[in-house]
């Protein structure tokens, strides 16, 4: 049989004696074999007399036919002649004339060339021929030869007629095994230029002849033992740019050598399926010579898909007879008694899948038939798949048939051939892919059916979109309706799809089905809740946590607030987690964050969100799906379990949800988003810390409880044991401290406020607080505000809600005023009041855009913020006026003198955070006296010149002078252009009229401060001296008056106190006006500030 399947026409091929020679067999013991084709290796192997037996073949074909020739002269007449035609080129313009060769133009050069008859002759010419031949094709292979396949074919057929006509072409199968092993005519010819004639450039030669597949058959049976590496040498010519026909013969060559030595024959096929070339052949090989035809195309379609579809496409009828053998083996292995063998149908319908969904091969209906009778015998978990696989990819063939190739059979009736076949599948022990199957029909996601069909077969098949969607109707119509997916659902655990072999990840399976039918509303329309679906999965969650639960949980929070389709005033089926069951999950003891306290939260802060969201929009909410209280969000440990979240298992086991659960506390709780206890929180996590059990952790609690009550309380006499236990304490970690946090700060607050503390348990508590506020700063916020509080009865206990102090700070206003004499414990408060301001600022901004759309019709934003401005400035003015002097000796303390620092630093973060506050805080006013040091503390303070000239403007007098001060001391750390413009145009010309109908009645320490303001800013702009003159000297004017004409005489309650305050000022203002007259003048603004 040829390469495209038709009988040759040489006959009694000897396939067996090929074998027999190969394995080392002695002709004579086996006469009853052919060897016409093997006289070259016998003759150059046995004598003559072993042979007898050969006599009949020997009586044509003598050796000595070909041996006559005197080798060694042709040899060099072949050099000689080579020599001068060694630069010959393929262009007809340098080739010879047609039908000569070389021995044609002739010299002598056999010594036969006259005694011997003229078929010895026509056998040395054709001698000549091959090896110039040779020679002519190898520069064909030859990298930048130039050569134009188009020319080859035309070019060789007209310089070597004699290897291409018919009379010829048997003699030369006689000769070239000759010429090339025996007379080896082409080992002698290495010098002639282009490097030694090897076995690769005769076998590359051969496929350029008419009679190749002849040619090479007769050279591989005559040296069995370079088969492989002919094989190889052919695989590797084909890859070469060579003429179309030229390849055509190396295909029918490799099938012949197939034929010769049929056991080479997978190796052979195996050399062209490693080089992704010849795909019909491979399989032609399979089909005539192995028996392991499935295995072969099986493995062909798993790792060679691409190979198999871009080659065969262009065979039909290949692929028809590789189809025929197939269904013929399925026939057979369907026959198998009493039960047909699983794999083996699992690996025929696998190849059946892949050449519709790859080679888009059409199958008959009787083919269809018989697969669809697989289903019957599927009991494997592989082959129900395969068979699902097969309904899918081979859907709209079947369907077809009823509208073009067999219009007889009806659509219906096909449709429920499907429908039962698939009821067939569909069985308890295999439902669950079923189950996926529908969920994905239910939702449409069409794609992931895909997927699975080709991550079963093993290939990328395709799968028609018509029969894909009527097996959807199907599905969701007859075999699985809303309610019974939605029951089944139900039953879903992470582990549930671990079985099927569709995916490497079952987890993501159960929840994306899962998360899609919610979508999708199936438990809505199924009248189904879902929440102790939800709870089972969030308190049994496993780290690391899964990138499909944080979609899932925003949807089921979308769910419970969606309205019923059918009736809208009426909402969805699904209900929210009880509040009562947060609070024990969140609110009671918590030794350990665990992956459902992470969760948990998510949803929280996503249901809040929501119903936000809705509220904003006039949505009505009924009573049972309000947010959560302000209560539980407020008492959930936020920066614990977000810290939590960011470094367990170096940040790995939350990945996939924290940065979503990073924007939810942001958005919702910003006040937590402390950067430098962040920084903190992650070098504590870098240090290993050894984890307790639970009975270990309130082993702890107690045993720290009893210590912290037995000390604390006598901490003033018994100090060294105080800090002892606070200096253990510190070795705590957070989350294990936590636990007696109540007990730690109730004993340590407000004695620590006394002036007799030791600084080291002052700071030693500062650690230990912090410590405590990486878990959880709001509760901990509220405790410490709780113990500072002054409250009314001795004894009291009430605390104070949580919510109390974000939705009202001004409560700060109840807290004992020891904290201002107590800079590390002042250090504290400060940082709450911070926490407290940012949270309640974000809560009334949310409640305002998100909450109820009537606010907003009564309260514009500007009204908002105003509200929280003053708000915020309040607490500002309560920090200032504990920094206020008391007396001389607390004027002159250090730890006054701290508090004060602290204060500033604060109000400058505040002032750069929100600059209206600035005007705010000044116009409210402050004690003159901490002037000079809130300037030049805060760094911020050049601001408010801006507020000067409204405010020395101002009717109020107080307003007024504040304004006149500060501005003096802004002009005194600030010696500006713009300070010199704002004290030469508004403050003097204000400060010239306020003097000028001063009354003595208003003569009191504001007065003095005010002329001592005056002489300030001429000390630091002396081109104002002038100015500042003239106001003391008209003073002294007013004040130098006879009291007892003075016409304000009358209206004095005490002449005598009066009289004395105005020589007082009568002697300031002296000591004022001698004190600038000294100034040096300066006359240009520009020295004034450059100095």
């Amino acid at each position: 049989m040829s390469f495209y399947g038709q009988p040759k026409a040489i006959t009694g091929l000897p396939l067996n004696t090929f074998h027999y020679i190969e394995c080392g067999g002695n002709p004579s013991q086996r006469p009853d074999l052919d060897y016409s084709l093997f006289l070259p290796y016998l003759w150059r192997t046995y004598d003559l007399a072993e042979l007898s037996f050969l006599s009949h073949i020997l009586a044509f074909y003598s050796p000595s036919q070909y041996r006559a020739i005197d080798v060694s002269k042709l040899i060099n007449e072949i050099k000689k002649e080579l020599k001068k035609k060694k630069a010959f080129s393929f262009d007809e313009d340098l080739s010879k004339e047609s039908g000569q060769t070389l021995l044609d133009v002739g010299s002598p050069y056999m010594k036969v060339e006259q005694s011997i008859d003229e078929e010895m002759r026509s056998r040395a010419f054709i001698y000549f021929d091959l090896v110039e031949f040779v020679f002519f094709t190898r520069r064909f292979y030859e990298p930048n030869s130039g050569i134009k396949a188009t020319q080859t074919m035309a070019a060789l057929a007209s310089q070597f007629p004699r290897l291409y006509q018919t009379i010829h072409l048997r003699e030369l199968e006689h000769i070239f095994p000759i010429a090339v092993f025996e007379l080896d005519l082409f080992g002698h010819l290495g010098d002639i230029g282009g490097g030694e004639i090897e076995l690769k450039d005769i076998v590359r030669a051969v496929p350029f002849l008419m009679t190749a597949d002849n040619l090479i058959r007769s050279l591989v049976a005559n040296n069995p033992s370079i088969f492989i590496e002919v094989v190889n040498l052919l695989v590797d010519a084909y890859a070469r740019r060579i003429p179309l026909e030229v390849k055509i013969r190396i295909q029918e060559m490799l099938y012949t050598l197939c034929e010769l030595g049929p056991r080479h024959a997978p190796t052979v096929r195996s050399i062209i399926t490693k080089h992704n070339i010849l795909a019909g052949l491979a399989v032609k090989i399979a089909l005539k010579f192995c028996g392991d035809l499935v295995t072969f195309i099986d493995g062909a379609l798993t790792t060679k898909p691409n190979w198999l579809n871009t080659q065969l496409l262009s065979q039909p009828q290949v692929v028809g007879m590789l189809q025929s053998r197939l269904f013929e083996i399925l026939e057979k292995k369907l026959g198998e008694y009493p039960h047909p063998n699983q794999i083996d149908l699992s690996i025929l319908l696998r190849i059946i899948c892949g050449f519709a969904g790859v080679l888009n091969v059409q199958y008959k209906l009787t083919e269809l038939q018989m697969c669809l009778s697989i289903i019957a015998y599927a009991k494997s978990e592989r082959l129900v798949k395969l068979c699902l696989c097969f309904l899918l990819v081979c859907s709209e063939m079947l369907f077809c048939y009823s509208q073009v190739r067999m219009p007889s059979i009806t659509l219906d009736a096909l449709k429920q051939i499907v429908e039962q076949a698939l009821r067939q599948l569909i069985r308890s022990e295999h439902s669950h892919l079923f189950l996926l199957f529908a969920v994905y029909f239910n939702t449409g996601q069409m794609n992931e059916i895909r997927d699975i069909c080709q991550a079963t077969v093993g290939m990328e098949i395709k799968i028609p979109n018509d029969g894909l969607e009527e097996l959807r109707k199907i599905f969701t119509r007859n075999l699985f309706s809303n309610e019974f997916l939605a029951q089944r659902a139900l039953s879903l655990e992470p582990s549930t799809f671990s079985n099927l072999g569709v995916s490497s990840d079952p987890e993501h399976l159960s929840l994306k089905c899962f998360y899609h039918l919610l979508k999708a509303k199936v438990f809505h329309n199924s009248n189904m809740d879902i929440r102790d679906w939800m709870t089972r999965q969030i308190c049994g969650a496993t780290i690391p946590v899964h990138e499909r639960m944080g979609p899932l949980l925003q949807r089921y929070a979308e769910s419970i607030l969606d309205r019923d389709e059918k009736n809208p005033r009426q909402f969805s089926p699904i209900t929210k987690i009880p509040e009562k069951e947060l609070i024990r999950l969140f609110q009671e003891e918590m030794l350990e964050v665990t992956p459902a306290h992470v969760l948990m939260l998510m949803y929280v802060l996503y249901y809040n969100n929501r119903v936000e969201q809705l509220a904003a929009t006039g949505f009505e909410i009924s009573t049972d799906r309000q947010a959560y209280s302000a209560e539980l969000m407020e008492n959930i440990a936020i920066r614990r379990i977000l810290s939590f979240a960011e470094m367990c298992g170096e940040g790995k086991a939350y990945r996939e949800i924290y940065p979503e659960l990073l924007i939810l506390v942001a958005t919702n709780y910003p006040e937590v988003f402390d950067i430098a206890s962040f920084l903190e929180d992650e070098d504590r996590w870098k240090t290993k810390i050894w984890k307790h059990s639970k009975a270990e952790k309130l082993l702890f609690k107690q045993v720290i409880e009893q210590n912290v009550k037995a000390v604390m309380p006598h901490w003033l006499d018994k100090p060294e044991e105080a800090l002892a236990v606070l200096i253990k304490l510190e070795t705590i970690p957070p989350s294990d401290l936590y636990l007696s946090s109540r007990t730690i700060i109730s004993s340590s607050l407000p004695r620590l406020l006394d002036l007799r503390s030791d600084k080291r348990i002052l700071d030693s508590f500062v650690v230990i607080w912090e410590k405590l506020n990486h878990v959880n700063p709001h509760e901990l916020a509220a405790m410490t505000l709780d113990a500072l509080r002054i409250r009314a009865e001795e004894g009291e206990i009430e605390e104070y809600p949580q919510p109390l102090f974000l939705l009202n700070p001004v409560a700060f206003l109840n807290i004992e005023p020891h904290i201002f004499r107590c800079p590390p414990i002042y250090r504290i408060v400060i940082q709450i009041l911070n926490f407290y301001l940012i949270g309640s600022r974000h809560r009334f901004q949310k409640d305002y855009h998100f909450g109820s759309p009537h606010l907003k019709k009564e309260f514009s934003e500007k009204h908002l913020r105003t509200f929280l401005d003053l708000q915020d400035c309040t607490m500002l003015l309560m920090l200032l006026r504990g920094c206020e002097s008391t007396n001389w000796e607390d004027s002159q303390s250090f730890v006054l003198d701290e508090i004060r620092t602290l204060t500033c630093n604060y109000l400058h973060q505040v002032f750069i955070e929100n600059s209206r506050l600035h005007k705010l805080v000044i116009y409210q006013g402050f004690d003159h006296k901490l002037l000079p040091i809130v300037v030049e503390r805060v760094e911020s303070m050049h601001v408010c010149m801006d507020y000067v000239p409204e405010l020395v403007r101002h009717q109020d007098p107080e307003t007024r002078n504040f304004g006149i001060l500060i501005g003096s001391y802004i002009c005194q750390k600030w010696p500006l252009r713009v300070t010199f413009a704002i004290a030469k145009d508004v403050m003097m010309p204000i400060m010239q009229d306020l003097i000028t109908h001063i009354q003595p009645v208003e003569i009191n320490e504001t007065l003095h401060e005010i002329y001592r303001a005056a002489v300030r800013i001429a000390k630091v702009f002396p081109v104002l001296k002038k100015e500042v003159i003239n106001i003391l000297k008209d003073s002294q004017k007013i004040f130098s008056r006879n009291i007892d004409k003075s016409p304000y005489t009358n209206v004095l309650r005490d002449t005598t106190e009066m009289h004395r305050k105005i020589i007082d000022l009568r002697e300031l203002l002296q000591e004022f006006l001698e004190e600038v007259e000294t100034i040096p003048s300066t006359r240009s603004i520009d020295e004034m500030v450059m100095g």
